[in-house]
């Protein structure tokens, strides 16, 4: 910015010199609400995953248990494990009672490894 007297002095700036001021802070501030908006946006789709994920993770749970519960019921029924019935009947009823923990866990994981493959494409834009 260039002032009409000596930097010292409390003169008043130029008119050309105010308006490039205006012009560079108006460029400034394009980038920053570009920024923001870059960031807003990157942490909604962030969330959506997250979302998307904990559903899909319920869903294969779902589909687990049915076939473990399925296995288990056919080595009941051959009378080749009585005891897997046992440890299946257990391992669904601490899936119930815990279920929430589970989800949770399942979704730190999947944000964990959300994050590390978006730090891993911020360094190698080729993977």
């Amino acid at each position: 910015m260039t002032m009409t007297g000596l930097p010292g002095s409390k003169s008043v700036p130029s008119a050309r010199a105010l308006r490039r001021q205006a012009v560079r802070t108006g460029r400034e501030l394009g980038r920053t609400v570009e920024a923001f908006v870059s960031k807003t946006g990157r942490s909604a789709r962030v969330h959506e995953k997250g979302v998307f994920a904990k559903g899909r993770v319920v869903r294969t749970a779902g589909r687990l248990k049915k076939a473990a519960t399925s296995h288990a019921g056919r080595l009941t029924k051959d009378k080749k494990l009585d005891s897997a019935r046992v440890r299946a009947v257990r391992a669904a009823t601490m899936a119930r009672s815990n279920r929430t923990v589970l989800i949770t866990a399942s979704g730190v994981l999947t944000a964990a490894l959300l994050a590390r493959r978006s730090r891993r494409a911020r360094r190698d834009p080729t993977v």
